[in-house]
């Protein structure tokens, strides 16, 4: 599964080594330096997932992601923050939020944090077509 991603973080290395590596994976991917940048591309096209550092100047990846969150429902959000707790991992899932990256990470363990957030995606897809085929087959009964 192929996705347009969305890259936030005010870290240029950062930024460009986790666009780069999504590009090399098939990805379409559009990355900004902040929250503000994000919502003005969110506002232009859609986005199938949001990679975002959660501590950035101005607008934080927390914020931006309830912003997104009304704007595109169905985007999945993946946060890396190099100051990991545990009140923000509980908290991240409360939001939705698909993934949790420290940073620093290896690539390989990033590539898995996206490939499980595909993964679930497409297990949720899948459900909601056995769902709408079960419901149509019901309806046809009657």
């Amino acid at each position: 599964m192929k996705v347009k991603v969305l890259v936030v973080d005010d870290d240029a290395r950062v930024r460009k080594l986790c666009a780069g590596f999504l590009q090399r994976s098939g990805h379409i991917t559009v990355a900004v330096e902040g929250g503000e940048q994000a919502l003005k591309e969110a506002g232009n096209q859609k986005f199938g997932l949001v990679l975002t550092d959660i501590k950035m100047p101005g607008m934080s990846g927390d914020e931006l992601i309830g912003h997104l969150q009304e704007i595109q429902p169905e985007i999945m959000p993946v946060i890396m923050t190099a100051h990991p707790s545990m009140d923000l991992a509980i908290d991240a899932v409360r939001k939705g939020v698909y993934e949790f990256i420290t940073k620093p990470f290896r690539l390989d363990d990033f590539q898995r944090a996206i490939n499980n957030v595909l993964q679930r995606r497409m297990e949720e897809i899948q459900r909601v077509q056995r769902d709408f085929v079960k419901t149509l087959l019901e309806i046809e009964e009657q």
